[in-house]
């Protein structure tokens, strides 16, 4: 039989008090960089509107970069507030 043991770290002295600090300050240009592209977003939703008026049809593309943007927010949301 084989027993192994760990020092596990200690909440209070260890770096475990400075990990939402430091994924606060990551964060912080990631929701600056996904403010513009959340307004680019709204601009493309805006000119597919039109696209949809006066053509008929809604471009794929510009489907797919919304929801690519759309998804990249809410995993940015996920990653900074876990």
């Amino acid at each position: 039989m084989v027993h192994v043991k760990i020092d596990y770290p200690q909440a209070e002295d260890d770096v475990i008090w400075r990990v939402p600090l430091v994924k606060w300050l990551v964060a912080i240009p990631r929701c600056i960089e996904m403010s513009i592209l959340g307004m680019v977003a709204l601009v493309l939703i805006v000119l597919s509107w039109f696209a949809v008026l006066f053509a008929g049809r809604y471009q794929m593309s510009l489907v797919d970069l919304v929801v690519a943007v759309m998804n990249w927010g809410h995993m940015e949301q996920a990653w900074a507030f876990l």
